[in-house]
C-alpha cells in the first residue's frame, strides 16, 4: 500500500508540474503543438495508471480477513489494529447522528429488539462558552445512529451505559461539571428500557471527588452486583483524577478505582499499578479513558494515554491484558494512512452481530487529528465479525 501511494503521489506531482509550466508559458505551448499532444498523451497515461493502481490498492485493502474464529490475544490485536477499509461497510469516520450532530465518546450496547443502544456526547454553543450534553441513541447497523433522548442537557460528557445483569434496568455513568467547574462522576439507575428512553431515572448518585481539587471523570463500569436493587448493590467503577503540579496548577490525569455501595457510599483508591505500567512504557502525560471487555474468556481493557502532558498529538490507545498485566500499544492506520495521528476515548465490546446469528468486536475511538484536521478526524466506529462466537458481557 505504501509503495503504491508514493508512486501515485509522484506521478500526480509530475503532471501538476507540467500543467504549471503550461500556465506560466502559454506562448510556448501555443506554438509547439507537438509538445501539447505529448503532454495530453502523458496526462491520459498517468490517469490510466492512477485508475489501475487505485483499483489494485482498493482490492488489496478491501479484501479483509475472514471472520475471526480463534479468539487469541494475537487475533485480538490484529482485530483492533486492522481498521476496515471504507468499502467493507464496517467502518465510519467523523461519525454524525441522523440530525447532523458530531458524535464523541460513543459507547454502544445490545438493544432489546435486536438493534443497538448507545450513549454519546455532543458539543453545542460557541467556545469558550460551549458545553456538552449526553444523548441516548439507537442504531440498526452500529455505524449510523439516531438520537432517542437527551439524558443530560448541559455540562455532561464521557458517558458509559450498561444493562444490569439479570435485570431489566440500566446503569448510566458519566462525567458531570459541577459548581466552580469541578468535574465529578454521576451514576444513574433506570429501572427499565421505557424509563431509559423516557429519561426517567429511579436513582442517582453524585460521587464525592477524590485525590484531586480539579476533577474526577471518564468513568467505566467494570462490575455490577445488583442484589435485587440499588440499595443493596455493589458497583465497581474505574475513573481518572486530575493531579496537581508543584505550582498548584492542574497536572496529568491518573487512574483510580472505586466501589459504590448501595448507591450511597463511595470508596475509592488510586490505581498506582496501572499508572506505573503506563509510565514504564513511556506514557508520562495523562492517563485517561478506559473500557473493560471480555474476549476469548479473558478480561481486557483499552486505555488512552499521552507520552507528553497536554500535547494532544501524543495521545495513543493501548490494549491491557488484565490477568497478565501486560500493555500492548496499538498501531492504528486510518483510511488516509495516518498511523501516527493521535487517538483517544476508546471503547471495545463483543456484541451480537447484525442479524444476531454471530458476534462482532465493536470498537469506537476519537481521532483527534493533531497537526491539522485530516479527513478522518472525529469519532471512528468499526467492527470485526467473529465467527459463531456468542457475545459475552
Amino acid at each position: 500500500m505504501g509503495k503504491c501511494r508514493s508512486s501515485l503521489h509522484d506521478a500526480i506531482a509530475v503532471v501538476a508540474g507540467r500543467q504549471r509550466s503550461c500556465r506560466t508559458q502559454p506562448e510556448r505551448v501555443r506554438h509547439q503543438p507537438a509538445v501539447a499532444i505529448v503532454a495530453i498523451v502523458l496526462i491520459a497515461g498517468v490517469a490510466l495508471l492512477v485508475a489501475v493502481l487505485g483499483k489494485q490498492r482498493h482490492s488489496a485493502t478491501c479484501s479483509g480477513p475472514p471472520p475471526i474464529a480463534a479468539q487469541t490475544p494475537a487475533r485480538l490485536l490484529r482485530a483492533l489494529e486492522g481498521v476496515p477499509c471504507l468499502a467493507s461497510g464496517r467502518v465510519v469516520y467523523g461519525a454524525k447522528d441522523s440530525v447532523g450532530e458530531q458524535l464523541a465518546s460513543l459507547d454502544p450496547i445490545a438493544g432489546p429488539g435486536g438493534d443497538y443502544l448507545g450513549v454519546y456526547d455532543t458539543e453545542f454553543g460557541e467556545p469558550p462558552r460551549s458545553s456538552f450534553r449526553i444523548i441516548l441513541g439507537r442504531s440498526s447497523d452500529l455505524l449510523h445512529w439516531a438520537p432517542v433522548r437527551v439524558l443530560d442537557p448541559v455540562g455532561a460528557e464521557m458517558p458509559t451505559l450498561r444493562q444490569i445483569p439479570g435485570s431489566a434496568g440500566y446503569l448510566l455513568a458519566y462525567e458531570k461539571i459541577g459548581r466552580r467547574g469541578v468535574h465529578f462522576i454521576r451514576i444513574r439507575y433506570y429501572a427499565s428500557y421505557a424509563a431509559l428512553t423516557g429519561g426517567a431515572p429511579a436513582a442517582q448518585a453524585d460521587l464525592p471527588v477524590h485525590f484531586s481539587r480539579f476533577s474526577n471523570g471518564t468513568p467505566a463500569l467494570v462490575s455490577v452486583d445488583w442484589r435485587g436493587g440499588p440499595r443493596r448493590s455493589l458497583i465497581g467503577v474505574l475513573f481518572h483524577y486530575e493531579s496537581a503540579l508543584d505550582h498548584g496548577k492542574p497536572g496529568p490525569d491518573r487512574e483510580a478505582l472505586g466501589t459504590l455501595v448501595g448507591f450511597r457510599h463511595w470508596h475509592a483508591a488510586r490505581d498506582s499499578a496501572i499508572d506505573s505500567l503506563l509510565e514504564r512504557q513511556g506514557f508520562l502525560g495523562s492517563h485517561g479513558d478506559r473500557r473493560q471487555f471480555t474476549f476469548g474468556g479473558r478480561l481486557w481493557r483499552v486505555y488512552e494515554a499521552e507520552t507528553q502532558f497536554n500535547q494532544f498529538s501524543t495521545w495513543h490507545v493501548l490494549l491491557h491484558d488484565v490477568s497478565a498485566r501486560r500493555l500492548y500499544p496499538l498501531l492504528l492506520t486510518t483510511a488516509n494512512g495516518r498511523s501516527s495521528t493521535s487517538f483517544g476515548t476508546p471503547t471495545a465490546q463483543v456484541l451480537p452481530a447484525l442479524g444476531g446469528r454471530a458476534s462482532a468486536l465493536v470498537v469506537t475511538m476519537y481521532v483527534f487529528g493533531a497537526n491539522g484536521r485530516p479527513a478522518d478526524a472525529g469519532e471512528l466506529i468499526y467492527y470485526q465479525p467473529l465467527a459463531t462466537v456468542r457475545a459475552r458481557r
